[in-house]
C-alpha cells in the first residue's frame, strides 16, 4: 500500500500518511466504488487476553472508523487494490482512521511508563 506522507513531524506532532481507496477508473466506471477491511489480531492467538485486550481498539467514528492501536498486534487493511499486514511490536502504538474512502495513519508517542516516577 503505497501512502503519502500529508504533515511532517513537529514538535510533539507526529507524521501521519493516508492513501486513497478508489481510483480515477473506479469512479468513471460503473462498477466504481471501494470496499475496504480492517482488523486486527494478536501475535499469539491462542492468548484470551490478548483478544479481550485489542478487542476495544477499534469502534466506529463520524463517518468511518477509529483504530487506536499498541503492539504487539497484527493488523491486516484489505482494499480492491491493497492487501496489507503490519506487524506492531511490543510498546509500538499507532492511530488508523478510516472515512469515507480515505485511510490515514499516525505513530503515536509511546505510552506513559507507570514504573517510572521522575525525581
Amino acid at each position: 500500500m503505497q501512502m503519502e506522507l500529508v504533515s511532517e513531524p513537529r514538535s510533539h506532532v507526529p507524521p501521519s500518511w493516508q492513501v486513497d481507496t478508489v481510483t480515477l477508473g473506479m469512479l468513471l466506471l460503473p462498477i466504481g466504488g471501494s470496499n475496504v477491511s480492517m482488523g486486527l489480531r494478536p501475535v499469539d492467538t491462542g492468548n484470551a487476553a490478548e483478544w479481550a485486550r485489542l478487542a476495544p481498539a477499534c469502534d466506529t467514528a463520524k463517518r468511518g472508523i477509529l483504530c487506536k492501536l499498541e503492539g504487539p498486534l497484527r493488523f491486516h487493511v484489505t482494499t480492491k487494490r491493497y492487501d496489507a499486514v503490519v506487524v506492531a511490536a511490543s510498546g509500538e502504538r499507532a492511530e488508523v482512521k478510516l472515512r469515507n474512502t480515505i485511510i490515514e495513519c499516525r505513530d503515536l508517542p509511546p505510552a506513559p511508563n507507570p514504573q517510572h516516577t521522575p525525581n
